[in-house]
């Protein structure tokens, strides 16, 4: 597929991961590509004209989407998503779930893109320690991680970690907005830099991914 914002980030046998970086606050979206019955999930939906684009060209069924935080460059391809496929599976926090439909509190009121979306007819709240299956064999863990906003989660899968804005490789955590809280930033910072195996594929909410242990040693 021609784009200049799309990459491959693993690739094996049983499936793929790409990422994709949004017109909107260059912010990504990732696709977890099961390579056997070409089912797949999105984790924070942006451009929807790409998802789209790819979803036809490689004939692929939307099992569900995830959600690492509430902000609106994280979810905003979903207003979208949910017109074409109401009944779709939206996986987040509690508060990511009730407040994509408020855009005082998924801040895009403070934008020039407001997002206002219904409500998904199919959602799944989850926390720490929760596990969703993805297919036969595979699922994703769930960690809290807030600090950035009360409401971010990081998914782990086969060595990928996707972490919203709650860790981005280089980058200081912007703990200034409403339902930020910098201790816990700090916090999360700290766990997961240390719990996770140091060749994790770490892959923020913006900007490239990277190795745990490559970010550990700078």
């Amino acid at each position: 597929m021609e784009d200049t914002h799309y990459s491959l980030i693993l690739e094996c046998v049983e499936y793929s991961i790409y990422r994709h970086t949004n017109e909107y606050l260059l912010s990504n979206t990732y696709i977890i590509k099961n390579n056997i019955d070409n089912s797949c999930w999105i984790i924070d939906p942006g451009d929807f004209e790409f998802i789209r684009k790819y979803i036809q060209l490689k004939l692929l069924n939307l099992n569900g989407v995830f959600l690492t935080h509430v902000h609106f460059d994280h979810l905003y391809g979903l207003e979208y998503i949910l017109k074409c496929r109401p009944d779709v599976l939206v996986i987040g926090h509690k508060e990511s779930l009730s407040g994509i439909s408020c855009s005082k509190r998924n801040l895009s009121r403070y934008y020039t893109y407001e997002v206002n979306c219904i409500l998904p007819q199919n959602i799944k709240d989850v926390k720490a320690g929760d596990i969703v299956p993805l297919w036969e064999g595979a699922s994703m863990d769930i960690y809290e991680t807030p600090g950035h906003d009360s409401s971010c989660l990081s998914f782990y899968f086969n060595g990928c970690l996707f972490t919203g804005d709650a860790y981005i490789p280089g980058l200081k955590t912007i703990t200034n907005l409403p339902y930020s809280n910098k201790l816990a930033s700090e916090t999360s910072v700290d766990f997961i830099s240390s719990h996770f195996d140091k060749g994790t594929i770490v892959c923020p909410g913006h900007q490239e991914h990277s190795i745990l242990y490559k970010i550990n040693e700078q």
